[in-house]
């Protein structure tokens, strides 16, 4: 079964969530995605299963995710640790993963985050198909979602 979660859906739970937890505006940008090759990126995954099972992929830049952390935590930029940016980075996936799962069919059930603070990083789901990239940008930081669908096999 073929998703039927569309670029403005995941971009208003998007906003939603980043404007309620953290009072941060996100916007459209297809270009964002020159921006995320190379370099720091965080990245988290959350996984949906049960009437749908697939995927979702939120990646950043370093500097956005430490952004997050201090929107959420209410700090300073010197006072985040990679532990806060980390916590903080899941919070949003879990957040969006949830409302996301409520516009699948169901029953079906979320997973816990997994998050990455690396460089260079990519992912890989063999397996799965992407169903839907979105670029957006929060403080002139860029960030994409992906939603990964399951081969039925």
């Amino acid at each position: 079964m073929t998703t039927q979660i569309t670029k403005n859906d995941l971009l208003t739970i998007v906003q939603q969530v980043f404007e309620s937890m953290m009072g941060l505006q996100v916007e459209d940008d297809s270009q964002a995605a020159a921006d995320l090759s190379v370099g720091e990126v965080s990245m988290a995954t959350i996984c949906i299963s049960g009437g749908w099972n697939g995927i979702i992929i939120f990646q950043s830049t370093r500097k956005l995710a430490s952004k997050i952390a201090q929107g959420m935590f209410q700090l300073d930029e010197e006072s985040i640790s990679a532990e806060e940016t980390k916590d903080a980075f899941g919070e949003v996936i879990n957040m969006v993963g949830g409302n996301l799962k409520a516009l699948l069919p169901g029953p079906s059930s979320l997973s816990l985050p997994n998050v990455v603070l690396g460089t260079d990083c990519s992912w890989d789901v063999p397996g799965g198909t992407t169903v839907l990239v979105s670029l957006f940008r929060s403080v002139g930081e860029p960030m994409s979602w992906s939603v990964i669908e399951e081969q039925k096999k």
